[in-house]
C-alpha cells in the first residue's frame, strides 16, 4: 500500500480543501505527520476508513498518523471523520460533529474549535437561542415536535409540551442537543433553524476561545 503525506494524497484528488480549511476547526498536526493510503483490504467491508498512530523515534520523537481508506477517493464525510480522530475525538465525537464539520468548511464559517463544543454550558446555549427568538433548548423541542432521551411529553394546563426530564444530567443535555444539531445538517437547506443555531454556537464558541486564549 502507497503511503504519502495528507497534502500529497489529496491533492492529487481535488480534496485538498478540506484537510486545509479542517485545521480552522480542529488541532491538527503537519501534513508531514499524517500519512494517507487506499488499503485493499477494506473492499467489500462496512468499514470506510480508519486511523492509527505511532511514535517515531528520532532525535525529536514524532507522532505519526496513518489513515486508510475504502474507496478512491474517500468520500468526504469518511475524510472528516477520519480527520476529528486525528484531532484526538472518539468514534462517538466523529459520529455525532461530523455533520458541523462538513457544513462548517463549506460555508466558510470563520474558526471555531469543534471539539470545544460539548463544553458550552447550558446558559450559553440558551443565550445563543435567545438570539434567535428561542427562549431554553425545551422550547427548541417543543417547535420541533421532537422528543430526545433527555426530555418527555407532560400534559400541562395548556395542554401538552416536551419538557426536560428531572435529573437530567447537563452535559447529556448539551451533547443529545449537538447530536440533533449535527444530524439536521445533513439537509441544511430543508434545516435553516439549525443552520443559524450552529452558527450562532460556533460564534459563541470562537469568542469564548479567544477570551481564554
Amino acid at each position: 500500500m502507497k503511503r504519502e503525506r495528507i497534502d500529497v494524497f489529496l491533492a492529487k484528488r481535488g480534496l485538498l480543501d478540506y484537510y486545509i480549511k479542517a485545521k480552522k476547526y480542529l488541532y491538527l498536526p503537519p501534513p508531514d505527520q499524517i500519512l494517507c493510503f487506499i488499503d485493499p483490504k477494506l473492499e467489500g467491508s462496512s468499514v470506510r476508513g480508519y486511523t492509527y498512530y505511532h511514535y517515531k523515534m528520532d532525535r525529536i520523537p514524532q507522532e505519526i498518523w496513518y489513515i486508510g481508506f475504502q474507496n478512491d477517493p474517500p468520500e468526504i464525510t469518511t475524510l472528516l471523520h477520519e480527520l476529528i480522530h486525528v484531532a484526538g475525538g472518539c468514534e462517538i465525537t466523529a459520529h455525532n460533529y461530523v455533520g458541523i464539520l462538513r457544513y462548517a468548511i463549506e460555508n466558510d464559517l470563520p474558526p471555531f474549535p469543534l471539539l470545544m463544543l460539548p463544553d458550552l454550558k447550558i446558559e450559553e446555549i440558551e443565550k445563543a437561542l435567545a438570539k434567535l427568538g428561542i427562549n431554553s433548548i425545551d422550547e427548541y423541542y417543543d417547535i420541533k415536535g421532537i422528543i430526545p432521551p433527555t426530555h418527555e411529553l407532560q400534559i400541562t394546563q395548556n395542554g401538552l409540551k416536551i419538557a426536560r426530564r428531572e435529573g437530567t444530567d447537563e452535559r447529556m443535555l448539551v451533547e443529545v442537543f449537538l447530536i440533533e444539531l449535527s444530524s439536521a445538517l445533513d439537509w441544511p437547506e430543508y434545516n435553516p433553524l439549525e443552520v443559524k443555531i450552529i452558527e450562532t454556537l460556533a460564534e459563541t464558541l470562537r469568542k469564548k476561545f479567544q477570551k481564554t486564549s
